[in-house]
């Protein structure tokens, strides 16, 4: 009896401590998701800064210097945009990792409520 009611503890601190993890997970996703947006909006405010630059300069004259510096532009522009684009590649495998590790976390969540439960009927049944 002392060994079941042992047992059923333990259960219950294990899925104290899954559900504790799966907050975490889901806190550390929520805190990707907004980086993620956050460097979005950056990259936006950095292509308005370019163009506001472009269109600047060729309000100033000088089409071929335009040319020269939007091709400059153009190459900066693509490198940040070749990083962004692997910074997200790497926040999306981290979100997709995290998110197998919460369904994972809930499938044994789930199973050791299903055998909570049957601890609890065993242990009425036997105190009956």
């Amino acid at each position: 009896m002392e060994n079941l009611q042992k047992e059923l503890e333990q259960f219950q601190q294990e899925r104290d401590s899954h559900e504790n993890e799966i907050y975490l997970l889901q806190k550390s996703l929520e805190e990707l998701s907004i980086r993620l947006e956050m460097q979005n909006q950056s990259l936006a405010t950095k292509d308005e800064t370019i163009n506001r630059l472009m269109e600047m300069l060729n309000n100033k004259g000088g089409e071929l210097k335009a040319k020269e510096i939007e091709k400059e532009a153009s190459d900066v522009e693509k490198r940040k945009l070749a990083e962004v684009i692997a910074e997200l590649a790497k926040m999306r495998s981290e979100i997709d990792e995290r998110d197998r590790a919460i369904t994972s976390l809930q499938e044994v969540n789930n199973a050791g409520l299903c055998f909570l439960d049957f601890l609890r009927v065993v242990t009425k049944l036997i105190c009956a």
